[in-house]
């Protein structure tokens, strides 16, 4: 097998972006990534193309008004349907917007529900009074996630190299102590984004990439142009254009979602969901591109849980805003008009736990140890690269143990991209 180049230096830009797969291309020419829509023929090894779904932000022609009542109705069906499960709700709720549009949904949906948030700086630890705030007024149980290097004693970078190493750039799953207890269902606010304003603007991938790129020693001409050249690889195998003047947010649907959403407990349980990440969201969003979307779906769920205190208190609503929003969006949502959404399965019969397969893979070249003992062997990787890569993963690496000793005192799990996008480099012992 044989190292990848053009994958190495597009992903070596600091940027949401390149924080996870942008196309099919993995740092190893011989292994792909295979993108929704895109199925694989292994007879004669080719990639081929299915029949592309529709994409998700587009104009549906119909009135915002609709899609964010269907929108409200879809998020509280799913909430339901986990109900008439027996599941149990997993909900990490912060301060903000998105965690507590899913809340609204539990709250309406009767659905029985643990919250959860954990605490790395200052600002977490507003949202963990927020959280508990909430959650005290709801009468809802409340579990602080006590986050762990490993889940076992020296086992961590071997759980992140069997899933993650490569794919997402975070040293994640942490191992959390409490929230995925038996049977439970992870939820979050993630994905929200795929219609909201965020950092990933409604335009031309070149227009995004290039405001992102700017020249320097941090993102040389080579990595420049390899980024440009990914973002429109991953648009072209989803059956989009390359030059689609949304492409962006292309492919922040396509490839940061999922996989963003899914990363804390990617090896630990599929029973993961991000429900906000729908289409009828995006249809509304690709209207009304502002946060008062979210806003909107809580008051129709939860005109209650929408006047409620948020981390920042200028965007505490009114309860007369509120009610005169709800007259302009047709009311609030009743539980009787939440469509049932059959549920196939159980719970119960979901396998857990990381595939030993991969957990033996992933120890077979190197990834031994916890979090904090990667910068000690991440030296002996640099050599597997290109020479003209090394200098430019040399100081991603700088800037990793940078990040970590200014805002997280030394701790290497929660430091970011970089540290992360240099260890996966033991990846290419495979080739």
């Amino acid at each position: 097998m044989s190292t990848n180049e053009q994958s190495l230096w597009a992903r070596s830009i600091l940027t949401a972006a390149t924080t996870q797969q942008m196309n099919d291309e993995t740092l190893i020419s011989e292994i792909r990534f295979i993108p929704p829509g895109l199925d694989i023929d292994l007879g004669s090894q080719t990639y081929n193309m299915t029949e592309p779904a529709p994409p998700v932000l587009r104009d549906s022609g119909r009135p915002y008004r609709d899609l964010i009542r269907e929108a409200a109705l879809d998020l509280a069906s799913v909430l339901q349907s986990l109900t008439t499960a027996r599941a149990h709700v997993q909900l990490g709720l912060t301060g903000g917007y998105d965690s507590r549009a899913v809340l609204a949904a539990a709250l309406l949906a009767q659905a029985t529900v643990t919250s959860h948030t954990q605490v790395h700086n200052a600002e977490q630890a507003r949202d963990r009074e927020i959280a508990v705030a909430l959650t005290t007024t709801y009468d809802l149980p409340f579990e602080d996630v006590v986050v762990h290097d490993a889940r076992g004693p020296g086992d961590a970078l071997t759980l992140w190299g069997s899933s993650l190493a490569g794919v997402y750039d975070g040293f994640l799953p942490a191992g959390p102590s409490l929230p995925f207890g038996p049977f439970r269902v992870y939820l979050n606010g993630v994905g929200a984004e795929i219609a909201r304003p965020s950092t990933w603007p409604w335009a031309h991938w070149s227009t995004y990439a290039q405001s992102k790129t700017p020249p320097g020693e941090h993102a040389p001409p080579t990595a420049i142009e390899e980024f440009l050249r990914a973002g429109h690889r991953g648009l072209r195998v989803a059956g989009l254009e390359a030059d689609d003047p949304i492409g962006a947010r292309h492919m922040y649907a396509i490839y940061r979602c999922g996989l963003h959403a899914a990363s804390p407990v990617a090896t630990l349980t599929p029973l993961t969901l991000s429900p906000l990440a729908s289409r009828y969201l995006a249809e509304a969003g690709y209207l009304e591109r502002s946060n008062r979307l979210i806003t909107d779906l809580t008051m129709l769920l939860s005109p209650e849980l929408a006047v409620q205190p948020y981390g920042d208190p200028s965007r505490t609503l009114t309860k007369s805003a509120v009610e005169q929003r709800l007259s302009e969006l047709g009311g609030p949502i009743g539980e009787s008009e939440i469509p049932e959404r059959g549920v196939k399965g159980s719970h119960e019969s979901v396998v857990r736990g990381p595939s030993q397969l991969a957990l033996s893979v992933a120890k077979s070249i190197g990834f031994t140890g916890n979090y904090h003992e990667a910068p000690d062997w991440i030296d002996d990787d640099l050599d597997l690269l290109p020479a003209p890569l090394q200098p430019v993963y040399k100081k991603l690496h700088a800037n990793g143990l940078w990040r970590a000793n200014k805002s997280f005192g030394g701790k290497i799990q929660p430091s970011g991209a970089s540290l992360p996008k240099v260890a996966s480099l033991r990846l290419l012992r495979l080739a």
